[in-house]
């Protein structure tokens, strides 16, 4: 839709939206549509609508399953037209024939789909493969996004991001305060040290109570007054004090102790004095001197030279965390100006040769322009915190890290690296391919051989963990019905899970409380359904872990725990043997053709770079990443200092290629122009005008939902916003990592509260229950194909089904009132990969509703941008 067709066929447009509400609902439109059409490819047939070079009929290898009727999947607008746009141009695929498209590429996709793989539901866990479609979603989504701009009817409304403001940064700053060096209305104030005392309360009974020992020094050489103070005290000072209506700062919060720290306690102090030096001679003056004068205690000269002594090294110890955090501040605010230059370059269309030509000129990645390297070092922690998700903070990061040490562990590096030196390298791979994927006299390749091995081997211990928990259960018919659920077909299996919507239970009581039970056993089983919900509710982790033992809920609440923990295994075991017939029928021939594909790539590359001594570098690299994965501290700023300590190798190959090759970088160099060009630029019609989307009159289309819509959008925004201020305090502590201890979440929440943002804590985390934060953007009505839902229309936001298939973590103010099994909802944990416990992940129930209206509106003219990007192959019948 075009600028001039704001009023179009969706409505009227109605009042003009805020930058941060165009930017985020045109986002957020864009990638809960985009999520759905990665879910129409888990259907037979899923690429059969992206044209050419695909062919119009699915093409399912298996040929029992291919005799089957499939239904025809939705059409996916968005997808087709990036894929036409990009992968069809990507370096190597551009040039791939037409039977690497139809002989390998459609029947992977249509083997994968016709098999009954289990998916997030009865895995009480999001899948591999979902968990990869939200990754795409929130990179294809933003670049889309870019593309497909919204209409904007004045240029002070162009959508714009939510960022920390100046003010903000400045309190980031702050938190770390300098000393007092000055003083303020004529007094220093040092917060000495808390005494545990102990004291009679009115019953006579023994109490300790925290005393905080407080100097207060004059600047006219008076002796300095010591004096003790209880939090109960501070308190009750506080309350006198807002009850004049005086601007103040906040009183401390207790921390983890039961009380606030003496530095917290210490700045609210020191803040107090400006009122002394506003008005010296006030009434709220002199309540501000009693409270630190009043009483003082009589200290002998000994142990006031030791107080001053412990006040000169807290002072000193403060003023050198205030420099590192304030120099690391300016770090990475210099990182993160460098990166923003870097961007506005490259949109600006002269940035990418600019790039390259830095990187033809310097062999080293130390000596690049400064500008540069503060951009490459952004991108560096980006790439470390993406790698500590990726094998510590994801809900597979076990699975992913187990994959990564077994290939690491069994390829041939001394082997491979001398055939390198010694021979010709383009030959050698070619011979290295052959040998791992070649099947002598019809038998399994090596590789495959080794696959076979592993994921049989995962099989025997999910049947060993199948045993264990059948004797923990202690009940045969119910474990039986499980199992039997797992082995039915597809069509069998979506009706448990349709009643398992309906009602809104669990899965698990889906599956049980049917034919086959005797009225004892369904009593029985929905007796451990309520126990093990009121067991979350409460807070007990133990019911999401992978342990066998009792929780502290009871027997019943843990035998549901089992149960489902049963229903899982059942179908990681089925998966397993899914995965061997898929690797057998499609994967492995996909594999060798890439490799296949990709050979004169490879080749080139082989003249250009030592490859023996690069490959050297990535033996050493993941050694490297082993050791930091294996070892107890396993937090980002590792990850960080692992991408440090490695980051001249990667530059130094992209610098061989780009100055030896003789063109080889040039068609990436191209294909990365087209990209930047098409996010400065837009999609475009046929005429060349921007295809836009029309916010307002999507809003218009239904006035009852925009306000609803417009308020998760809002939510969205500020989600943003702060995970963005987070993301500056925990880069600020994983740069500086053991030099100095930083609480991310408690500096995160001192900075909501001090801008007027209600901080509530979340649950306790579970294990890997559920989605992950970061993918809100995620369509929740998508789990495992477009029909199947997580989170039905009528639930209020928040509340989450106990299959744990919601991203979002819960208000511990709410509670759920309704009985019954149909209707009870658990409140489940904050999970795997949420950003804080401060921070709430939007739900965006009342924005899925316009995602029809959304593709009614750009399906045409994407189809018709899509059809001008013609596959320039030949076919090939």
């Amino acid at each position: 839709m075009g600028r001039n067709e704001v009023d179009g066929a969706i409505g009227a447009s109605q009042a003009d939206l805020t930058p941060h509400q165009r930017q985020y609902l045109a986002k957020m439109l864009g990638q809960l549509a985009m999520s759905r059409e990665w879910a129409y490819l888990d259907e037979v047939g899923g690429l059969t609508g992206y044209g050419l070079p695909f062919n119009i009929e699915h093409a399912v290898p298996d040929k029992k399953l291919k005799q089957r009727t499939w239904p025809d999947p939705p059409q996916s607008p968005i997808l087709r037209y990036m894929f036409r746009h990009f992968i069809l141009e990507f370096p190597g695929l551009k040039d791939a024939p037409h039977k690497y498209w139809t002989k390998t590429i459609q029947p992977l996709f249509d083997d994968v789909a016709s098999r009954n793989l289990p998916g997030s539901k009865e895995r009480s866990e999001v899948t591999k493969r979902r968990t990869v479609a939200i990754a795409l979603t929130n990179y294809f989504g933003t670049v889309y996004f870019k593309g497909l701009h919204p209409v904007t009817p004045s240029p002070e409304n162009a959508h714009a991001p939510a960022r920390p403001t100046d003010s903000m940064f400045k309190k980031i700053d702050d938190m770390f305060p300098a000393p007092q060096t000055h003083p303020v209305g004529g007094f220093f104030v040092f917060v000495v040290k808390i005494d545990l005392v102990k004291k009679k309360t009115r019953d006579g009974e023994d109490k300790r109570v925290e005393n905080y020992l407080i100097c207060t020094r004059s600047d006219n050489n008076e002796k300095d007054i010591f004096v003790y103070r209880d939090y109960a005290t501070f308190q009750k000072f506080d309350s006198d004090l807002e009850s004049k209506n005086i601007q103040k700062p906040a009183l401390p919060v207790p921390g983890a102790g039961g009380f606030p720290s003496k530095e917290n306690l210490q700045l609210y102090l020191r803040a107090l004095l400006v009122h002394i030096e506003r008005d010296p001679d006030s009434k709220l003056t002199f309540k501000i001197k009693t409270f630190l004068l009043g009483f003082a205690l009589d200290l002998s000269e000994e142990k006031r030279d030791d107080i001053r002594e412990r006040i000169r090294k807290a002072e000193q110890k403060l003023s050198d965390g205030h420099a590192l955090w304030v120099n690391t501040g300016q770090q990475v605010k210099a990182m993160r100006d460098g990166w923003y230059w870097f961007v506005e370059g490259l949109m600006a269309g002269h940035g990418l040769d600019e790039v390259f030509d830095i990187v033809k000129t310097h062999s080293s990645v130390y000596d690049v322009p400064t500008k540069y390297r503060r951009a490459e070092e952004w991108a560096r922690v980006y790439v470390a915190y993406s790698f500590h998700y990726l094998f510590v903070a994801a809900p597979n990061a076990n699975e992913a890290f187990y994959l990564l040490q077994v290939l690491h562990h069994f390829f041939p590096y001394a082997i491979a690296k001398q055939l390198l030196k010694i021979a010709n390298p383009a030959h050698m791979i070619k011979a290295l391919v052959a040998l791992l994927f070649g099947e002598p006299m019809g038998t399994k390749s090596v590789f495959s051989r080794v696959v076979s091995y592993l994921i049989n081997k995962d099989i025997k211990v999910y049947k060993k963990q199948i045993e264990n928990h059948r004797k923990k259960i202690a009940d045969n018919v119910l474990s039986d019905k499980l199992q039997a659920f797992v082995d039915a077909s597809k069509v069998d299996q979506e009706k448990f899970r349709e009643k398992s919507r309906t009602d809104g239970v669990d899965l698990v009581v889906s599956i049980l409380v049917r034919v086959g039970l005797s009225e004892a056993q369904e009593e029985d089983v929905l007796e451990c359904y309520h126990a093990f919900l009121d067991g979350i509710r409460n807070g007990d982790v133990n019911l999401l872990s992978d342990s066998m033992e009792n929780s502290v809920s009871g027997p019943k609440a843990s035998k549901f725990k089992w149960l489902k923990r049963l229903l899982r295994l059942y179908s990681m075991k089925r998966g397993r043997k899914e995965a061997i017939v898929i690797w057998d029928s499609t994967f492995e021939s996909f594999f060798r053709e890439v490799l296949n594909l990709y050979y004169p790539i490879i080749s080139a590359i082989s003249k250009a770079s030592n490859l023996s001594a690069r490959l050297g570098d990535l033996q050493r690299f993941l050694d490297d990443m082993v050791q930091v994965v294996l070892s107890s501290n396993r937090q980002p700023s590792q990850f960080i200092a692992l991408c440090e300590r490695h980051e001249q190798s990667l530059y130094h190959i992209l610098h061989e290629c780009h100055t030896n090759g003789k063109g080889l970088t040039q068609s990436l160099i191209e294909w990365l122009r087209r990209g930047l060009d098409f996010m400065s630029n837009g999609i475009r019609d046929e005429q060349g005008k921007p295809i836009q989307v029309n916010l307002e009159g999507l809003l218009a289309s239904d006035p009852e939902l925009a306000p609803k819509v417009l308020d998760e959008i809002d939510h969205t925004a500020k989600y943003v916003l702060w995970n963005k201020a987070r993301y500056e305090i925990s880069l600020r502590a994983n740069l500086i990592g053991d030099k100095m201890d930083v609480d991310v979440n408690r500096l995160l929440r001192a900075l909501m509260q001090s801008e007027g943002e209600e901080v509530e804590t979340r649950n306790a985390s579970s294990s890997s229950f559920g989605m992950v934060d970061w993918g809100y953007f995620y369509d929740p009505q998508v789990v495992d194909s477009a029909s199947q839902t997580i989170l039905e229309g009528e639930q209020q936001p928040g509340s989450v089904d106990v299959d744990g298939n919601s991203t979002h973590g819960v208000s511990t103010r709410e509670s759920s009132t309704l009985a019954g099994a149909a209707k009870f909802k658990a409140q489940v944990p904050a999970h795997h990969g949420q950003s804080s416990p401060f921070i709430k992940a939007p739900v965006l129930l009342e924005t899925r509703k316009l995602v029809d209206a959304y593709l009614q509106q750009v399906t045409p003219a994407l189809n018709n941008a899509a059809d001008n990007e013609q596959w320039r192959g030949k076919v090939k019948r």
